[in-house]
């Protein structure tokens, strides 16, 4: 929302300022910080479908989950996100733009929506409360997962993840593309002119290993994407402990690149104090990505010589049945 608010600002306080732009082969002068509003206009639409979007995703997963409440959270949340977008357009396309029009509209809905969000976020069941639901003893029954012998050695990975405060999340985001990722390759990931600055859709992921130490643990991850005519999928990002992070080239059977494969290098830190180890990647995305689903698979050993003592996370994300949890 910082674009909108600096253009209209710059409008308010040097209505006069001006700036130069290129239409049809002809330089023609604007107001700058009209200008300036108008793309944060354009940018809010982008990422208000985007969040919207990601919102219905999270309702649909807390609702699949046994969380109800934060599901309709998130459901308000997105309807309210796609309003913002709708008033961001508007406002993108307008000649003035004000505080009190279609851009300060869609500031207000844009930060009433996250509010929603982060709320429904805390009504979420915690790590444990979902082991404990997808038990053999969860309730309601229709969310147990783990009811068979078979299913041991899921249930115990499951239960160390939540006992040592494993994480992992993954989601498509709308940021600014500050380092050209997708202009660089792919120039029709971005709607930009010479005065804008991009937005590109990135898949982002975040993993947090606490008790990690690098002598003695191990860890192995996979980032796998899904499109249609793909049985398996397709593994766009990977690493382990043993491993430098490296970029994950694209599979030469890969008929139309939808992604730019120079940015799945993960980055990984380790916090020395806390004994937290973080993997997380950003990867730039096509705006029309063929991806339907996502998934990502941690397993982690604290100690590497007990084999049988590991911890496994496995969050999925599928656009038309949204399901996350440790399993």
């Amino acid at each position: 929302m910082g674009v909108e608010i600096a253009g209209v600002g710059t409008q308010l306080l040097r209505p006069g300022l001006t700036t130069t732009v290129r239409v049809a082969g002809q330089v023609q002068t604007v107001m700058m910080g009209a200008r300036i509003a108008q793309y944060g206009g354009a940018i809010a639409a982008i990422a208000g479908v985007m969040d919207g979007v990601q919102y219905v995703f999270a309702a649909s997963r807390s609702a699949n989950q046994g969380d109800i409440k934060a599901s309709k959270g998130y459901t308000l949340a997105g309807l309210i996100s796609l309003g913002a977008a709708y008033s961001g357009a508007v406002g993108a396309l307008a000649l003035n733009a004000t505080l009190l029009g279609p851009i300060g509209i869609a500031i207000a809905l844009g930060l009433t929506a996250y509010a929603i969000a982060s709320l429904a976020q805390k009504n979420e069941s915690s790590s444990l409360e979902m082991w404990a639901r997808y038990s053999r003893w969860g309730v309601p029954s229709k969310h147990r997962l783990w009811i068979t012998e078979l299913d041991f050695d899921t249930s115990i990975g499951a239960l160390n993840a939540a006992v040592l405060g494993m994480t992992a999340k993954l989601a498509i985001n709308t940021n600014l593309d500050t380092n050209g990722d997708t202009l660089e390759e792919l120039p029709v990931f971005a709607i930009r002119d010479g005065f804008s600055v991009p937005a590109a859709n990135y898949l982002e992921y975040k993993i947090v290993l606490p008790g990690y130490v690098a002598q003695t643990s191990r860890y192995e991850w996979i980032l796998r994407v899904h499109r249609p005519g793909q049985a398996h999928g397709q593994i766009i990002a990977a690493g382990k402990n043993n491993s430098p992070p490296a970029a994950t080239p694209a599979p030469t059977s890969l008929k139309s690149l939808d992604y730019n494969p120079k940015t799945t290098t993960p980055n990984i830190s380790l916090n020395p104090a806390s004994k937290t180890l973080t993997v997380e990647g950003a990867i730039a995305l096509h705006m029309f990505n063929s991806i339907t689903a996502m998934d990502l698979e941690i397993c982690f050993w604290p100690d590497k010589s007990d084999e049988s003592g590991h911890a496994k996370i496995s969050v999925k994300e599928d656009k038309l049945d949204y399901k996350s949890g440790d399993h």
